[in-house]
């Protein structure tokens, strides 16, 4: 085991004379003062709120859609018939263009829809992550469910969309 040993005055004056002109290549931190400890403060239990829904998850099962049907969409087993990329749209933007196009394509007879969001940055979720599961859900006359999609079409940063069969 080695041992280390400790700087004499002399040696550490004579150190600190030998360095004084030297600028260091990467600042130093500034050396941290220790916290004291904070003083404890009692606990006091608020009424308990349910934990709130992930925002990653967004499924929903209206009537009309059993659980299977549900679980082969949510699986990405359905196979996608028509792709929407709202990538680097505006919220007023993208609003039109996913309302025109689940239109279109529920006109056209088709059921199974991708519309990707993307995942917004790394610091904060994007704004149509979270604006187009809560569109969606208000369409219900077309849209029967809504879930996030598998990661071969997008993972959260895309939407799986069950729409209505054409009658």
């Amino acid at each position: 085991m080695r041992r280390t040993r400790t700087l004499t005055a002399d040696e550490a004056r004579l150190w600190r004379s030998a360095m004084r002109n030297v600028t260091p290549y990467k600042p130093l931190p500034p050396l941290e003062e220790p916290v004291p400890d904070p003083i404890p403060t009692p606990v006091v239990k608020a009424a308990a709120e349910p934990p709130p829904l992930p925002a990653s998850q967004p499924q929903r099962r209206p009537n009309g859609v059993d659980g299977q049907t549900l679980k082969h969409l949510s699986r990405g087993e359905r196979k996608v018939e028509a792709v929407i990329d709202l990538h680097g749209m505006t919220l007023q933007a993208a609003h039109g263009a996913l309302r025109r196009f689940v239109e279109t394509q529920a006109a056209a007879g088709k059921r199974c829809l991708l519309v990707i969001t993307g995942k917004g940055g790394l610091d904060r979720p994007g704004r149509l992550k979270q604006e187009v599961p809560l569109w969606l859900e208000t369409w219900k006359p077309p849209v029967l469910a809504v879930t996030n999609a598998q990661p071969k079409h997008g993972g959260t940063g895309a939407l799986y969309v069950l729409l209505q069969r054409r009658r």
